[in-house]
């Protein structure tokens, strides 16, 4: 199995973790800016999922088990027995408590973006899509089916917005493997409850859950099960926002994800 990866900078290392059909870029894009202009010093280790990006598409792997096992090698091989952070957005979350509850106080905190909570689709608690903010005169210029793609991903839909979702998020989506994913999707369940490993843990590091009040992915009341797990846990849900909420919400996603690197160096 070859996973793709990219490492920047130097200091401690964040493995940071993208959701189900994208790529690396989504995550980039979203981190980067912050980490770039931190005063201290980390390590940003940016991977490519099994059947996703760059990385490998051998269906054999298409289980969230065998993708947590490769990601475990890949951290053993990378990271090694350093402390480290990690960060994953929607399935990105599922794994990173997977890896979260085999490496416990290895991890020295954890970021969730919208992550997956309930692996099955149809038993999650998600809201209703009604909000909508999209700058029709741009989305013309669009084909209909594109537009439709759009604002069905997108509540605040305007030049800057789908820009982001077409570098981020849409061009990620044309590289995966589809029959990869079909395959995935029916593996999708971990054989053991990481939240319960993660629960009798007491996992008491500094730590941030983000949600979008109109996710209509993976919800947000899910989601505060995993808050009841994280006793050091800064928990949001915010207005106007779907799954993309790092694309929809910028400078409040960039403000708490600041936060939460000071208060692990500062409250640790």
């Amino acid at each position: 199995m070859k996973l793709h990866y990219d490492i920047r900078g130097d200091g401690t290392p964040v493995l940071l973790i993208h959701g189900l059909g994208c790529d690396m870029n989504l995550i980039i894009d979203a981190f980067e800016p912050i980490f770039t202009n931190e005063t201290r010093n980390y390590k940003r280790i940016y991977v490519d999922l099994p059947g996703m990006g760059e990385s490998s598409k051998t269906l054999t792997y298409a289980s969230s088990d065998k993708i947590l096992t490769i990601l475990e090698k890949f951290v053993d091989k990378i990271i090694g027995k350093e402390h480290f952070l990690l960060v994953g957005q929607s399935f990105g979350g599922y794994l990173s408590r997977g890896l979260l509850a085999h490496y416990r106080f290895q991890v020295n905190g954890l970021t969730l973006l919208c992550p997956v909570v309930i692996p099955t689709s149809a038993d999650r608690d998600l809201p209703q899509q009604y909000l909508s903010f999209a700058d029709e005169k741009y989305l013309k210029t669009f084909d209909k089916k594109l537009a439709k793609l759009i604002k069905e991903n997108l509540i605040i839909a305007n030049k800057q917005t789908i820009e982001r979702q077409q570098k981020e998020v849409l061009s990620g989506l044309a590289k995966a493997d589809q029959q990869f994913l079909k395959a995935l999707q029916k593996d999708y369940t971990f054989s053991t409850n990481v939240d319960e490993v993660i629960a009798a843990m007491n996992y008491d590091k500094p730590s941030l859950i983000l949600t979008g009040h109109q996710d209509t992915r993976v919800g947000y009341k899910d989601q505060w099960k995993l808050f009841e797990l994280f006793p050091r846990a800064t928990f949001t849900v915010l207005d106007v926002a779907d799954h993309s909420l790092q694309i929809e919400e910028p400078t409040v996603f960039n403000v708490l994800v600041k936060n939460w690197l000071n208060r692990l160096v500062k409250f640790a």
